[in-house]
């Protein structure tokens, strides 16, 4: 945490105005606002996510914040993150996604409040408020529908229905991969330096699922595979499309012996996936609810992009 007079004085009030409240696992509410504020880098933002619920749920008025000392910008981004109950949520969240502040710890907040590990049991409407946070999460683009590269966009549907994800941006700089193993590789044995164009990481969370579902990873890079390979963790497929090659990468993980063995998912064909058990039960491990997959282009069609492509959506990083 960042602690300079200001954030400590948010912290001592962010203390006293918590004191004896419980979250839903009788552990003290504090330690919610205090892990929020352990991942602020700013002065601002560090008071804003220790007392991002003091009006809310405290009582407390913008005149008691300047009495503590708050600054405008620290008491304009909590009287937007204090939800007016007669505003639909939706609205409320995108009112306030225009001021970085609070942007910026509603994000943290959100990402808090959807960890289902944190409670003991998890009830049906528990299950709800969490879609109703990635809808939330969309909103401020913290998560998305759709991933856009050169050869055309990428989406997760599930039972053919738009489903959004958490994408991570991985694109590096250059770099020396290793060849590929796998079948279809055509530059075995050597060592390639480069790098893709973009690099993603899709994080499909599963917990809001249901045993049955189906998962797919859409797109539409047709049929034109250049390169494709498969081990115990990972299939991948290379396609050459519009002048680029664009490389798709999904977990698999088949090691009987490893956690992800037992996970809520399970692959079903190439780019798909089901819910093969509950996976509110597997809400303890990230890596046994939520599905990654590696999306990487390149521009140009030479066997090297394509090398370079496979390692980044297949090989590397998993």
């Amino acid at each position: 945490m960042l602690y300079t007079p200001a954030t400590k004085r948010a912290l001592r009030y962010c203390l006293a105005c918590h004191e004896g409240q419980l979250d839903k696992t009788s552990l003290p509410y504090a330690l919610h606002p205090v892990h929020l504020a352990e991942q602020m880098d700013g002065e601002d933002e560090t008071c804003v996510a220790l007392l991002h619920d003091v009006m809310e749920d405290c009582g407390k008025t913008p005149d008691d914040l300047w009495g503590i000392g708050m600054s405008e910008r620290v008491v304009e981004a909590l009287t937007l993150l204090t939800h007016d109950p007669t505003l639909p949520y939706l609205d409320y969240v995108r009112h306030l996604r225009d001021n970085p502040v609070a942007r910026a710890v509603k994000i943290a907040d959100l990402r808090h409040n959807s960890q289902l590990a944190r409670l003991d049991e998890v009830r049906p409407r528990d299950v709800e408020r969490l879609r109703k946070y990635m809808e939330a999460r969309v909103v401020l683009g913290d998560m998305a529908y759709e991933l856009v590269t050169p050869a055309g966009s990428v989406r997760v549907l599930v039972n053919g229905e738009p489903y959004p994800f958490v994408l991570v941006d991985e694109t590096c700089e250059e770099f020396t991969c290793c060849p590929s193993y796998g079948e279809g590789s055509g530059t075995d044995g050597e060592r390639i330096i480069g790098a893709p164009d973009g690099a993603f990481r899709l994080e499909i969370e599963t917990l809001p699922l249901a045993v049955g579902d189906v998962i797919e990873v859409a797109h539409e890079f047709g049929t034109d595979i250049v390169d494709y390979g498969s081990d115990e963790r990972v299939d991948y497929v290379v396609y050459a499309v519009c002048s680029c090659v664009v490389g798709v990468g999904c977990y698999v993980d088949e090691e009987d012996d490893s956690p992800a063995a037992n996970c809520a998912f399970a692959e079903d064909g190439r780019e798909r996936y089901v819910i093969v058990r509950d996976p509110v039960s597997h809400r303890f491990y990230e890596r046994e609810h939520v599905i990654p997959v590696r999306v990487a282009w390149k521009r140009g069609t030479e066997a090297e992009a394509a090398e370079i492509v496979g390692w980044v959506a297949g090989w590397g990083g998993w």
